[in-house]
């Protein structure tokens, strides 16, 4: 198996070629097909949930957590994604590109109650990106940058003043 080293950012990509490694020294892809995984996956989940399950609302960072409890919530966290990276991987999904889609069409979902949120009449701007035009508000901008789901920077080009109604 790959070894990861001192430093070495962790990737999507990297998490699905361990994964796919480690299945594969144990002759385990036979047993991968989606149905198993999604199955595996839902599992992992119930073993998160139960970590959580009797605690109530919990703080963000755990501050009241013993270090062994937070170690525990690390491992079944970690169970969660790379269940999640390998079923996305067998079914040929690009789960990074999949989630910076989702979280553009959310925005766009939402365009139309952000100037409520943000208080007046938010600017809207259409990044010019390897897949076409699309309209996002100058808050979503400052909080996810500027890139596109190809990770290139996107021009930018004011709707506003160009003929257009900033959508």
């Amino acid at each position: 198996m790959t070894k990861a080293t001192e430093g070495e950012s962790v990737t999507l990509d990297l998490l699905k070629v361990k994964m796919a490694e480690f299945a594969k020294e144990r002759n385990w892809d036979q047993f991968h097909s989606p149905r198993n995984l999604l199955l595996a996956l839902v599992g992992e989940v119930g073993e998160l949930s139960e970590i959580f399950q009797w605690r109530g609302e919990v703080p963000k960072g755990l501050p009241d957590w013993k270090e062994e409890d937070k170690v525990h919530l690390g491992e079944e966290l970690s169970d969660v994604l790379l269940y999640l990276v390998r079923l996305s991987d067998i079914c040929g999904v690009d789960l990074g590109k999949a989630a910076l889609r989702k979280i553009m069409f959310t925005v766009l979902e939402d365009e139309s109650n952000l100037s409520d949120r943000y208080g007046g009449d938010s600017v809207t701007f259409f990044p010019v990106c390897s897949f076409g035009f699309q309209p996002f508000s100058q808050p979503f901008l400052s909080f996810y940058g500027f890139l596109d789901v190809e990770g290139k920077e996107c021009n930018l080009r004011n709707a506003k003043g160009k003929g257009g109604n900033g959508l």
